[in-house]
């Protein structure tokens, strides 16, 4: 019977993720941060547009008068039955920004990842129209 210790099998090393150096952004001051208007918005419908394949139509109730009509790339991600009901954080003072053929977005939702994996910014808790701080 041997006494020598059996070779183990050398550990293997973690592989560090690369590091991506984001861009620093440039700094604004709290006055232009106030300047943005966030409030909640509840998705009241949702539609693919037609022969758009990232883009969605939403009526969207920020606590006006009128639902508002928000464009968005989220058609990768979402399907638009995912998407009604939900509350969402909508910049409400965005200018209009027109597709062409008539499609204009008043407004814009918050979002992050690659288009076919996004995360949308959503609230659990607050009603139509209520500001963000």
């Amino acid at each position: 019977m041997s006494t020598e210790p059996v070779p183990q099998p050398a550990a293997e090393t973690p592989v560090a993720a690369p590091v991506v150096e984001l861009p620093t952004p440039t700094p604004i001051t709290f006055e232009q941060f106030s300047a943005v208007d966030l409030r909640v918005g509840r998705v009241l419908t949702c539609d693919r547009v037609p022969k758009k394949d990232r883009l969605l139509r939403l009526a969207v109730d920020v606590g006006e008068a009128e639902a508002r009509t928000i464009v968005a790339g989220l058609a990768q991600t979402f399907a638009p039955e995912q998407l009604v009901g939900r509350l969402v954080v909508v910049v409400a003072n965005l200018a209009p920004r027109e597709f062409g053929k008539g499609l204009v977005s008043f407004g814009m939702l918050l979002a992050t990842g690659p288009s076919d994996k996004l995360t949308l910014a959503t609230v659990t808790d607050g009603k139509p129209g209520d500001k963000l701080k």
